[in-house]
């Protein structure tokens, strides 16, 4: 069987599942939100990473429902932990295939007003291939997303060639730094220098960032001491399933 149809199968009988990592206010150490991302409980191999069985779907028209799974599940998962008091945002990845389909933003407008959430409790993360080959289209998706209120994050901001076009051209909330320049940051001060001038420009555009990568104290450390006011990371908090989760945030 295709590995497309295999996963959409996994998907309805319940194999796939959303694992979520903390995002932590690095000042005050509360949860702030948690990026939802895929796990696949195969029942033969266990449980897969999506590095592991993504990548042979991504350009296929799979990725756009896939993406379309995520989304409805990390929504209903955000309004039980609104019911339970636990305040914050949910962050989902969304393929080059989801931007630049142009249904897209009535979908997920449709999706947001049946299921009564707020917008701004959603982030949408892209990467640097959403824009590559589709500048326009991807302008144009994205603000209309904008339009709804839901938050824009760059993923990876810093590791590709065109990402100051992103900050110029689309109606981005945040900037996620780069994993590579925080996980050297603490023995390399050109890392140091390149994360503070991101964080300074952010603040400059309005726009919130956010460090990924944050696998120990001396990072964290450091992260706060160059103004980054949030992160993510091992150390700060491990994907967990979506019980694990609550319980940190409701703890935090």
């Amino acid at each position: 069987m295709p590995m497309g149809e295999r996963l959409l199968l996994a998907a309805d009988s319940g194999e796939l599942l959303l694992y979520y990592q903390p995002q932590i206010d690095l000042r005050s150490g509360a949860v702030v939100g948690a990026e939802a991302l895929m796990r696949w409980e195969h029942p033969d191999r266990g449980l897969l990473l999506p590095i592991e069985f993504l990548p042979q779907v991504l350009n296929s028209a799979v990725m756009h429902r896939l993406t379309q799974w995520v989304i409805e599940s990390a929504i209903d998962r955000q309004l039980v932990w609104r019911k339970e008091g636990l305040c914050g945002r949910v962050a989902v990845n969304v393929s080059p295939a989801t931007i630049h389909n142009t249904s897209f933003p009535d979908w997920l407008a449709r999706t947001l007003e049946s299921r009564r959430l707020p917008a701004s409790e959603l982030t949408i993360e892209i990467t640097e291939d959403a824009y590559l080959g589709h500048p326009l289209l991807t302008a144009h998706v994205l603000g209309r997303l904008a339009e709804l209120g839901v938050r824009i994050s760059i993923d990876d901001f810093g590791a590709g060639y065109s990402s100051l076009v992103y900050l110029r051209d689309f109606p981005i909330s945040e900037l996620k730094i780069d994993h590579s320049f925080v996980s050297v940051a603490t023995r390399c001060t050109r890392s140091q220098r390149i994360i503070r001038a991101l964080v300074d420009l952010a603040g400059e555009l309005g726009i919130d960032s956010l460090a990924e990568g944050v696998e120990d104290k001396a990072t964290r450390d450091l992260m706060l001491n160059l103004g980054c006011p949030t992160a993510q990371g091992f150390y700060l908090a491990v994907p967990v399933p979506a019980g694990e989760a609550a319980q940190i945030f409701a703890t935090s």
